[in-house]
């Protein structure tokens, strides 16, 4: 989560891997003895204790060994990073991530679209971090603790969308975090400031520079304090903040990503505090692009917030699941990453007796006087419905979006241009493929040379590819795509559309030869595209240009090809194209059980295969999309999990083309034949042994 969003730091947990001491700390710029105090935070070797045992004490507490490590670099050799669990304490008391994501449901959206959302992450086993290896250790099996929040950063866009054009402003949710108070921390992070010390924060409120200011006067030195996801301090109305997916799905801007680098390059020691690390889209991929070694010589402490003060110091391994994957990037950087455990509030006073910054100020044990946050549409208002209706695009929603779309009285508020575009997209999940093309063909606003003309051609040529009509829709792709020019947006989405009919014919017996033929031209044709361009196009596209490259190749796709496009359309909350390329590694992954296997081998190959395609088919179902339920039985290997009748459910369900209707009941016939014959072929062979023999048979 990003500004106002408190992730792993103030959840309860975090997890540390092993880290190499320097070999030489003077020459590395490190205090003599920070080799020694490193070494008595390691723990990566311990066994886990168990819980009890640290409720009893058992488990040492290495918070000294943790305050001599930072304090030993002095204020000046250390640089923070913070995130908002920094600001959650009185009088600031700003909300968590997830708290201002509920603040956002309860505000713009239907009642109980956040219940229905947790409860289909918890179906497809999206769960929240897990806590501290110690409040975990002896609880077996490990419970999950909870379903994932949706991302705060597309509900909020998908509110600021919806409300384009309208009197509400969306930002306004975090009016509180524009006009907090500092706290104590804040206070700790200004007098470290004035002793020459740097800043680096996610959070959207300039209280670190409130107080800074308070105690000398004058604001920060330029560039002493980075906001990577820009302040409210020059932001006033929100409009430049990085708080939407449409805002932070590109990166890090070239400014802030260079400011990174430079203060990361020029520190000694980095200290993380209050800061979950789930910036997957900027920072995430900015660290991601320095090369090995950038990060040479700077130590890491990342301290992961626990709720219990008297819950020991510990350091825990790098592969524990609740590890944040900013953690290993900077290690894959070259930085020597250390992460610990605790009650963050206990670091403040000894560091500030260590550095001299001077005593804790008294600040009052309740919010002062502020901006409250009353901003809430009524119930009935059809904005509300607008923003669930935009919010259920966003992340594949199909089931509830159909029924909005069957109650047009719900859709006052949303433009016309919305409701066409949500209205294809649920044609298209529910397999209607030919209404679609019609749609399009007929009613598309500005018809063939309209501003939509680009996006016709290209529904046009998708629901003949998506009905098995491979070779007209490859046609008209390649005919439209002239009209525009080439290297331009228009043109890339023609032929990437193109190049999935190509990736499609690959799959077809009779029009094999000629996908291989064609898909290194069109893997030439496709430009990667950046993560700028959007999260779902640069996973598609990225996703694309691979399968058309192996195709080319000859090499075949394993389960890390789709790795990087799944983790992204997770990260975005995007349930619908997380299935499908769940869909995507099943179709690639495929292995025919071999034909030396036994019977009880194969029934267990079987049994395995069922469970994972009846568990995709169910996933579509819960989202509403029938023609995912129905592209589950064209997977390889069908036929040995769906009956006949079931087959041709599934395949009658869908606005197929006669031809390829006929060519899936071919191929299905043809596979269970097959199957059935080499389960029969060990029968046969006894039958004729018997009959040589003259035994009866």
């Amino acid at each position: 989560m990003t500004g106002s969003a408190a992730g792993g730091g103030t959840a309860g947990g975090s997890a540390a891997g092993p880290h190499p001491a320097d070999t030489d700390p003077v020459a590395n710029g490190h205090p003599a003895d920070t080799d020694a105090v490193a070494n008595r935070c390691r723990s990566d070797t311990d066994p886990v204790p168990d819980r009890f045992a640290a409720v009893a004490g058992l488990v040492p507490d290495r918070f000294a060994d943790v305050v001599d490590l930072v304090a030993g670099f002095g204020p000046r050799g250390c640089v923070f990073l913070t995130g908002a669990g920094i600001s959650l304490d009185a009088p600031s008391r700003l909300p968590s991530g997830p708290t201002l994501t509920r603040r956002v449901f309860d505000a713009f959206l239907e009642p109980g679209l956040l219940a229905e959302i947790h409860e289909l992450h918890a179906a497809f086993g999206w769960w929240l971090p897990p806590n501290c290896p110690l409040d975990r250790a002896g609880t077996v099996p490990a419970r999950p603790p909870g379903p994932a929040h949706p991302r705060l950063e597309t509900v909020l866009g998908a509110v600021v969308r919806a409300c384009a054009g309208t009197p509400y402003k969306a930002i306004e949710v975090m009016a509180d975090v524009r006009d907090a108070l500092p706290n104590a921390g804040h206070d700790f992070f200004a007098r470290h400031l004035a002793a020459g010390g740097l800043h680096i924060t996610a959070n959207f409120d300039d209280c670190v520079e409130r107080r800074y200011r308070e105690l000398t006067g004058a604001l920060p030195a330029g560039g002493a304090v980075q906001h990577f996801h820009h302040s409210f301090a020059g932001n006033p109305d929100g409009e430049g903040l990085g708080a939407t997916l449409a805002s932070t799905q590109g990166g890090l801007d070239p400014a802030h990503a260079g400011q990174l680098l430079r203060t990361l390059r020029s520190s000694r020691l980095l200290v993380v505090l209050g800061y979950s690390g789930s910036d997957f889209f900027d920072v995430d991929t900015t660290v991601a692009g320095w090369p090995p070694g950038t990060l040479a010589g700077l130590r890491v402490v990342w301290v992961a917030h626990h709720l219990q003060p008297g819950h020991p110091w510990h350091e825990v391994p790098r592969q524990d699941a609740s590890v944040p994957r900013l953690v290993r990037l900077l290690a894959a950087a070259g930085a020597t990453v250390t992460v610990v455990c605790g009650h963050t509030a206990r670091l403040y006073p000894l560091l500030r007796e260590r550095w001299d910054l001077g005593p804790e100020p008294r600040l009052p044990d309740r919010p002062g006087a502020r901006k409250a946050t009353t901003l809430a549409l009524a119930p009935d208002d059809p904005l509300r419905s607008a923003c669930t209706f935009v919010l259920c695009r966003e992340l594949g929603l199909h089931r509830r979006l159909g029924a909005m779309l069957a109650d047009g009285s719900r859709l006052s508020a949303v433009s016309d241009e919305e409701r066409w575009w949500a209205r294809s997209e649920w044609l298209w999940e529910q397999g209607r493929w030919r209404d679609l093309r019609r749609m399009w063909r007929r009613t598309a606003p500005g018809g063939a040379r309209g501003r939509l003309a680009a996006a016709r051609a290209e529904r046009i040529g998708a629901s003949l590819w998506v009905q098995g009509r491979l070779l007209p829709a490859y046609g008209w792709l390649r005919l439209r795509r002239r009209r525009f020019a080439r290297g331009g947006a228009e043109y890339l989405m023609l032929s990437e559309t193109a190049g999935r009919v190509v990736e499609h014919m690959t799959y077809t017996p009779e029009l094999r030869p000629l996908g291989r033929r064609l898909a290194r031209r069109h893997h030439a044709d496709l430009e990667q595209v950046s993560r700028a361009a959007g999260a779902s196009l640069f996973a598609t596209r990225s996703d694309l240009r691979d399968s058309l490259r192996r195709i080319g190749t000859g090499q075949p796709r394993g389960r890390e090809a789709t790795e990087g496009p799944t983790e992204t359309v997770l990260e975005a909350g995007n349930l619908l194209a997380w299935v499908s390329y769940r869909h995507r590694r099943l179709r690639d992954t495929y292995e025919p059980p071999s034909a030396t296997a036994s019977t009880q081998a194969a029934r267990a190959s079987d049994a395995e295969l069922a469970a994972r395609y009846r568990e995709l088919t169910a996933f579509y179902t819960l989202l509403g999309s029938v023609a995912g339920a129905a592209r589950t039985v064209l997977l390889p290997g069908a036929d040995r999990v769906f009956g006949p009748r079931e087959y041709w459910a599934h395949v009658r369900s869908v606005q197929y083309a006669p031809w390829h209707r006929f060519r899936l009941l071919a191929r299905y016939a043809v596979s269970a034949a097959r199957r059935r014959a080499v389960r029969l072929r060990p029968i046969f062979r006894r039958v004729r042994r018997r009959g040589r023999r003259g035994e009866p048979r």
